[in-house]
């Protein structure tokens, strides 16, 4: 069973390695030439376990900051409280708690954080109240074009969103010891976030950074700027960096969840191929790849 916050946890280093630099270098422009409001308002969507906000400070983003981050599961914010707190004072930040908002002051750094649970479908935000709006991993887990709208009220006029790690088509391990195997299992996986469901409506699209494109366009949105953040995972002569191992682990588990009993697999296809993948692991031999997409703009 999936620790969900530990492998939120081990999928910070990918994600840091994949966000596109040039997309991230575009939004610190455009923070800094637009004229928005001090502190800045920040609300992330899906923000898991804080792991965004980490990087914001690390990076440094803007010096004064109020954000909210909202994740649907209880575990996620729990976990998100309990993280900040303990980055902030491994990191030499005056901390404080009032009521469920953490400060964190240093030097001319001061941050305002909130986490809330909430479903971002049913959210209701302050209207044309942010000027930021971040979602990472997260917009190709949704319905993009039925919820787009919703999401351009949400931030001031001129506001900026920064949808980053937008899955789009590709899934590559390596090495393969049965192409044909190896696509039909790839082939599936895809489909199934093609014809995901929750709460019987869609959510989710194996080609969403390529389709963001469009979806965006038709919103009335402005692309400012957009690059690939494929994950790249890969062991070195020590094997896999941080907690890497266990991300790779916990992406095999969704396989496994995804497709176990799948009428269109032979009996044991499946698990002859997460047998040889998870042994791959412990090897430290195996490599994976997902391609993705990282989108800045504004809603016009």
């Amino acid at each position: 069973m999936i620790d969900f916050p530990r492998y939120l946890a081990a999928k910070k280093s990918v994600d840091d390695r994949s966000l596109n630099c040039f997309v991230w270098e575009q939004l610190r422009i455009a923070l800094s030439t637009q004229q928005f409001d001090s502190p800045l308002q920040v609300l992330e969507l899906g923000c898991g376990i804080g792991t965004m906000v980490e990087r914001l400070l690390e990076w440094g983003l803007a010096e004064k900051v109020i954000y909210l981050g909202v994740d649907s599961q209880a575990e996620n914010i729990q976990a998100a409280e309990k993280r900040i707190w303990d980055w902030g004072s491994r990191n030499d930040y005056l901390m404080s708690l009032e009521t469920d908002q953490i400060t964190l002051c240093k030097a001319e750094c001061f941050w305002q954080v909130r986490f809330q649970e909430a479903d971002v479908t049913t959210l209701k935000a302050n209207s044309e109240f942010y000027d930021l709006l971040i979602a990472n991993a997260f917009m190709d887990l949704i319905d993009v074009p039925s919820t787009l709208d919703r999401f351009a009220h949400w931030v001031v006029p001129g506001g900026l969103f920064y949808f980053t790690i937008n899955f789009d088509g590709a899934t590559i391990f390596e090495p393969i010891s049965d192409p044909a195997r190896e696509a039909k299992l790839m082939s599936l996986y895809h489909q199934s976030m093609d014809e995901r469901q929750v709460d019987r409506q869609r959510s989710g699209d194996s080609q969403t950074g390529r389709h963001m494109f469009t979806h965006l366009r038709e919103a009335g949105a402005k692309i400012l700027s957009a690059g690939a953040s494929d994950w790249v995972v890969y062991p070195s002569s020590d094997g896999y960096p941080a907690d890497e191992a266990y991300f790779l682990h916990c992406i095999l588990d969704f396989f496994e969840h995804t497709l176990k009993g799948h009428a269109a697999l032979k009996h044991g296809e499946l698990d002859s191929w997460l047998t040889e993948r998870r042994r791959q692991i412990k090897r430290a031999e195996l490599t994976y790849i997902a391609h993705q997409l990282d989108f800045l703009g504004t809603f016009n």
